[in-house]
């Protein structure tokens, strides 16, 4: 289907004018939640460390420089108390208080407010989507004509799109680069930890077969803490225990990469279709405007 099809089935509809105001009236409201959200976060992060917490029959605490902390107070991110009932040898976010080390701000996986502190970027995306989807639609429902009254192409909603889409193609792509660049680094320094599962991020929305591993592991035994970047295949009760091999930054240990392809074929191949569906119109925009002209004439 040719954009000028597109073009005119969204004219037509009674619905895509209600829809894309819906979409971007959503995105807007999203887009003042997170962005207060994140500000004030921002404003407060230096007071706190993050920290894993470990769940131990009921006890909660984390281990820094060898010594063990029990957390006493527990506040979500609005700063209200809260009683948490984490399951044994689990382990949760939370960010404690440096003067303080026993009050901690405890960060949900399950709730898309406080996703924000732990992953602004991955928030972010789903809301300007919706805004720029809103837009196209929004845009897209209004006749434009030229100076002689005559029906135009105009392909400036799309093309916000298209730049959203272009954006985050790079995005994903340049990141997959700064992973593999940042793991052959480490290995090329072969300097080589061994890290032990024993404990899994707790979140009551992963689905039963998947799981977040938790590891340990010891350089110059000092004891650091290893959190999977996303979900695997298995469970805890499988593989508590299991020892992996991480190279590690001779100069900061707490700075790691996992023995294993650094690079994720499909979001490299997301990045690329993104960038090749968007590339003619952010680059190519006044020529694909006057050709659509042409075929509507």
């Amino acid at each position: 289907m040719s954009y000028n099809e597109i073009v005119k089935s969204i004219r037509k509809s009674k619905l895509a004018k209600i829809f894309g105001w819906i979409f971007l009236v959503a995105g807007i409201l999203g887009f003042i939640i997170f962005l207060s959200t994140y500000v004030s976060w921002k404003l407060k992060e230096d007071n706190y460390n993050k920290e894993y917490v470990y769940s131990n029959y009921g006890y909660l605490y984390y281990e820094n420089n060898n010594e063990r902390t029990n957390v006493e107070t527990i506040y979500d991110i609005n700063n209200e108390i809260i009683e948490l009932d984490i399951p044994n040898e689990k382990t949760v976010i939370m960010f404690c208080s440096k003067e303080n080390p026993s009050e901690c701000i405890y960060i949900d996986m399950d709730n898309s407010i406080d996703q924000v502190i732990l992953n602004p970027i991955i928030s972010i995306f789903p809301i300007l989507l919706l805004i720029a989807l809103g837009l196209f639609l929004v845009i897209n429902t209004r006749k434009q004509k030229d100076d002689k009254g005559e029906e135009k192409t105009s392909l400036n909603s799309i093309y916000m799109f298209c730049v959203f889409l272009f954006t985050c193609g790079i995005g994903v792509f340049g990141w997959q680069i700064y992973n593999a660049v940042n793991y052959f680094n480490l290995k090329n320094d072969l300097n080589v930890t061994t890290a032990t599962i024993y404990s899994e991020i707790y979140s009551t929305g992963a689905e039963n077969d998947l799981y977040k591993p938790v590891s340990y592991y010891y350089v110059d035994n000092q004891k650091y803490i290893y959190v999977n970047d996303s979900y695997v295949d298995g469970s805890l009760e499988e593989n508590i225990g299991t020892t992996f091999e991480l190279y590690y930054d001779e100069n900061n240990p707490a700075k790691v990469a996992k023995k294993e392809n650094p690079v994720n074929i499909w979001m490299i191949i997301i990045g690329i279709a993104f960038v090749a569906f968007s590339t003619p119109i952010v680059f190519f925009k006044s020529k694909m405007e006057k050709r659509n002209d042409e075929k509507m004439a």
